[in-house]
């Protein structure tokens, strides 16, 4: 017999694991146990400590579609693409260029083609580390120094928080649901 969990049946260490850690586990009457693949590659991760760090954000973060950009700090200093937004903030990727790092409180936020434009949105940068690499496919960032940074927004007015909810409505993305 194996693991009493849940009222199921566990046979196997990594099942029993992802039902404690509160993963999906779906179950056909008649049917073998199946566990969704990003759930194992989750637990897997855990179980070696490697698990990411527990999700902080306070809003629904969505992937943005083409053609919204970043500007950050006064003399915008750092200009990329947006590669996730929310009501809290964002994170854009940019070639890095060396420049001297001005004040970096302050973000604009522009989409190409409808001309929405968000201005001077108070700001503080969380983070700024090399990105991924996934690009090298997709565009010419061969010898580039791409960097990714994420901001929190600061205190937002209620246009500036309407305008943000219009811009992820047009341009966001709902990461898909992990199961």
């Amino acid at each position: 017999m194996g693991i009493q969990y849940r009222q199921l049946t566990v046979r196997n260490h990594l099942t029993a694991e992802l039902l404690r850690a509160g993963f999906c586990l779906p179950v056909s009457p008649g049917k073998q146990k199946s566990v969704c693949v990003l759930c194992v590659s989750v637990v897997k991760r855990y179980i070696m400590g490697t698990s990411p760090q527990p999700e902080k954000r306070k809003f629904i973060r969505y992937q943005t579609k083409e053609k919204v950009f970043a500007a950050l700090g006064e003399q915008f200093s750092r200009v990329g693409k947006v590669k996730d937004i929310s009501l809290g903030g964002l994170a854009f990727e940019y070639v890095n260029e060396q420049y001297p790092c001005n004040d970096l409180t302050r973000i604009d936020i522009f989409a190409t083609g409808n001309g929405m434009h968000l201005r001077r949105l108070p700001c503080r940068k969380i983070y700024e580390m090399p990105a991924k690499s996934d690009h090298q496919h997709t565009e010419p960032s061969h010898g580039m120094n791409i960097k990714r940074c994420g901001v929190e927004f600061g205190k937002l007015t209620k246009g500036d928080i309407n305008q943000l909810k219009a811009l992820i409505d047009t341009y966001g993305l709902r990461y898909p649901e992990e199961c």
